[in-house]
């Protein structure tokens, strides 16, 4: 009986390696590529250098995308924005030229439950603001943010929030077809009512 147990656990054995040894030699895995580095430049526009960055970059021969993250410190407060563009794609945004809203302060709302009241400084030459919202800090616009209003004064009350929670405020300041960068992420918690 013990022999028969030994050559069961052999033939076992065996077969085991063979089922989990062919298929792995049997497929051909692709090696990652090996991207090269690319060499990055930075330069003030020559035309408007207090809003214009160039950026620029040898491209890779493999790579087909590209992802750029900007840090910016503003009001003391840092955020970081990411962009992804084609290997073929520029971008440039003529259409920033107004400062962005500073100084923004998220407040419980007065005499209104539920509520955050959004704060701000005013830009010159701004017709208009546009306020974002989310219910995370993650500053990714595109994705994490919503277009909650359009306004031209210099606060906002977001209603129906639910207590005990933070939530998450941008602005952008508008004047036809020119605008801001978005303004710091700026949070504010509805307390219990």
């Amino acid at each position: 009986m013990k022999l028969f147990n030994r050559i069961s656990s052999s033939i076992f054995l065996f077969a085991m390696i063979v089922f989990f040894a062919i298929p792995l030699t049997s497929c051909e895995i692709d090696p990652e590529p090996i991207l090269t580095k690319p060499t990055i430049t930075l330069k003030l526009s020559e035309e408007s250098p207090q809003n214009i960055i160039i950026l620029s970059w040898i491209p890779s021969d493999d790579a087909d995308l590209y992802h750029i993250e900007r840090t910016m410190v503003r009001d003391g407060k840092t955020n970081s924005l990411c962009f992804a563009f084609d290997a073929e794609e520029t971008a440039s945004d003529p259409n920033v030229t107004l400062d962005y809203p500073r100084n923004v302060k998220v407040e419980p709302a007065a005499n209104v439950s539920n509520a955050l009241t959004v704060s701000w400084n005013p830009v010159t030459n701004a017709q208009e603001y546009e306020l974002y919202f989310s219910v995370s800090p993650n500053s990714n616009h595109r994705e994490k943010y919503q277009k909650i209003a359009t306004t031209t004064q210099i606060s906002y009350t977001k209603e129906n929030l639910t207590n005990l929670n933070y939530y998450y405020f941008m602005i952008k300041a508008i004047n036809g077809d020119e605008y801001s960068l978005y303004s710091v992420t700026a949070g504010g918690f509805v307390p219990r009512e």
